[in-house]
C-alpha cells in the first residue's frame, strides 16, 4: 500500500506540474506512475484472496483435504499476479515510445479476471464462516465475517464502478472527459485501498493515524486457543502414563519383570 501511495503522489505532481494531455512525454510519465499505483492495489488484492485461501483449508477444512486443490488455487493467485507483473513492464516499455489502445482492453481483462477469482474465494470463505458459527467458540469468528462481508462488497463496487469507467471513458480524448476519467479512477482507488486499510486496522482507521502496531484479533486469539490446548494436552499425557503404567502394576507385568531382573 506504501507502493501505491508513492506511485499515486508522484504521478499527481506530475500532471500538475504539465496537465496538458498534448504534452506526449509528460502524460507519459504521469502514466507509467498511475498505472504503477493500479498494479499495486491489484497486487494486493491477489494476496487477500491468498489469505483467504490459506485459512479456509487451514482452519475450516478437514485435514484429509487433497492439499493439491489448495496448491493449485494459491498458485493461480500467484501467477496471476506475476502475469500482470510481465505484462505492466512490457507495458511500461512500449508506452514509452507510442500509447496504445489495446493496454486498456489488457488491464479490464485482468481485473475482471482477478475480481471473479477473488469473489469466488470470498463467497467461498463467508460460507464456511457462517456454518462454524454455531459450531465453534471461537469469539472473534463474527470480526472475521464482518471482515470479509467488508472487503467481498468493497471488491463488487470497485469491479463494477471499473466496467462502468471503461464503457463510459473509454477511447475519448477530450479534456474534459480525460479529466473525468482520472477524477473517477482516483474515487475507486481510493475507495479501495482505504477498505483494505479499514480491515487490516481491525475495522479501524485509527491506528495508522496513532501510528500503532496492528494485530490480527483472529491470529491471536488462535494462538491463545492452542496454547491452552497444547498444556491441556501436556496435563493429560502424563496422567494416561501414570494410568497405564498403575494398570501394568495391578496386573503383575510390571512385578514379573523386576523379579526375572532381580534373579538374574
Amino acid at each position: 500500500m506504501l507502493l501505491f501511495l508513492l506511485s499515486k503522489i508522484i504521478s499527481f505532481i506530475l500532471f500538475i506540474v504539465e496537465p496538458s494531455i498534448d504534452n506526449a512525454q509528460s502524460h507519459t510519465l504521469y502514466y507509467l506512475f498511475d498505472v504503477w499505483s493500479v498494479f499495486f492495489i491489484l497486487l494486493v488484492w491477489s494476496f487477500i484472496s491468498s489469505y483467504w485461501i490459506q485459512v479456509l483449508y487451514t482452519y475450516f477444512v478437514p485435514h484429509d483435504f487433497n492439499l493439491n486443490k489448495v496448491y493449485r488455487a494459491l498458485a493461480v493467485s500467484y501467477g496471476a499476479a506475476i502475469i500482470y507483473l510481465c505484462y505492466q513492464v512490457s507495458q511500461s516499455v512500449l508506452a514509452m515510445k507510442r500509447m496504445k489502445s489495446w493496454e486498456n482492453y489488457g488491464f479490464i481483462g485482468f481485473v475482471v479476471f482477478v475480481g471473479l477469482f477473488d469473489l469466488i474465494n470470498g463467497f467461498l470463505f463467508l460460507g464456511i464462516i457462517k456454518k462454524s458459527q454455531d459450531k465453534s467458540q471461537h469469539k472473534n469468528l463474527q470480526i472475521t465475517e464482518t471482515k470479509t462481508k467488508v472487503l467481498v462488497a468493497d471488491l463488487i463496487i470497485s469491479i463494477s464502478l471499473v466496467i462502468v469507467q471503461f464503457a463510459i471513458f473509454t477511447g475519448k480524448t477530450q479534456v474534459g472527459l480525460f479529466l473525468g476519467n482520472l477524477a473517477f479512477a482516483f474515487l475507486i482507488e481510493i475507495n479501495s485501498i482505504t477498505m483494505i486499510m479499514f480491515v487490516l486496522g481491525n475495522l479501524s482507521l485509527k491506528p495508522y493515524f496513532f501510528f500503532k502496531r496492528i494485530k490480527s484479533d483472529l491470529a491471536k486469539s488462535s494462538s491463545q486457543e492452542s496454547s491452552k490446548l497444547s498444556n491441556q494436552m501436556n496435563s493429560i499425557i502424563p496422567s494416561e502414563k501414570n494410568s497405564d503404567r498403575n494398570d501394568l502394576e495391578s496386573s503383575g507385568v510390571i512385578s514379573i519383570k523386576v523379579d526375572e531382573n532381580q534373579s538374574n
